[in-house]
């Protein structure tokens, strides 16, 4: 599926704009100059580690499954060409 970029795919774009906020996020403390204690500034920056891993690898799954059902529907498409040539040879 291409979007109107004809340079990024909608699953790239998807993933950028996600990653995007997740690194707003992850500049929020440094611009609003919270200060942050050490272990919450540990854990505060992990949590927006595993928010961006997680952001990443569910476009990266539904990329694969859409990938995974277009093979498929080539299957199909293949095995009726070769019914239609097999028909037209009778």
């Amino acid at each position: 599926m291409k979007s109107k970029f004809n340079f990024l795919s909608i699953h790239e774009i998807y993933l950028l704009s996600g990653l995007s906020v997740v690194i707003v996020i992850a500049l929020l403390p440094l611009v609003l100059d919270f200060s942050l204690s050490f272990e919450f500034a540990i854990f505060y920056w992990s949590m927006v580690i595993v928010l961006a891993v997680i952001f990443a690898s569910f476009i990266l799954f539904r990329q694969n499954k859409e990938m995974r059902s277009s093979e498929k529907q080539i299957r199909i498409y293949s095995k009726m060409i070769k019914n239609l040539k097999k028909y037209r040879n009778l």
